[in-house]
């Protein structure tokens, strides 16, 4: 644990050293992006059409024919 507090510690020290404004705004992004994917709230960030394009997928994957085995996929992909 006390490693844990130790790296928390840091980062806060090296935050403190940050004066540009710019790059606050870049860390509390990056910290925020985190936080998001952490907790599963991925789905919250999606616009609707994002949404839409999730469950749609989703939905034809029940089909089996819309299926691609994975072999086929990378023999695809690493063809490119």
């Amino acid at each position: 644990m006390e490693v844990l507090e130790e790296k928390k510690n840091k980062i806060h020290q090296l935050i403190n050293t940050i004066d540009d404004e710019m790059e606050l705004d870049f860390l509390v992004n990056a910290f925020e992006k985190y936080e998001t994917k952490k907790h599963g709230n991925l789905w919250n960030t999606l616009t609707d059409e994002q949404k839409k394009g999730v469950l749609l997928a989703d939905s034809d994957s029940e089909n089996e024919e819309n299926l691609i085995d994975f072999e086929d996929l990378k023999i695809q992909w690493l063809s490119k």
